[in-house]
């Protein structure tokens, strides 16, 4: 889906913003489109393997996103906190 849009939009010519009107994909056709969304797709799966094989390795968590890792973090630790027992919930001894 993405990869689809972004093919649109190379061959918009709005990618730079408007005004701009530079088509990077000249000879628009079916077989065309379909052999970029196809690239696109795969290079994504190489990607996710390659980070997958950096995770297994133990080198670090290689399949984050940066852009969605701030907010993640931010939530899974809200989360966490909502999920521990506070000393006020636990009981007098």
């Amino acid at each position: 889906m993405q990869s689809s849009g972004l093919v649109f939009l190379f061959h918009s010519g709005e990618l730079f913003g408007t005004g701009s009107n530079i088509d990077l994909i000249k000879d628009f056709t079916a077989p065309r489109v379909l052999f970029i969304i196809l690239v696109f797709t795969a290079g994504t799966a190489v990607v996710m393997w390659l980070a997958e094989l950096i995770t297994q390795r133990g080198i670090g968590n290689g399949d984050v996103d940066p852009d969605l890792s701030p907010t993640s973090s931010r939530r899974c630790r809200s989360m966490a906190s909502r999920s521990r027992p506070t000393r006020a919930g636990l009981g007098s001894r």
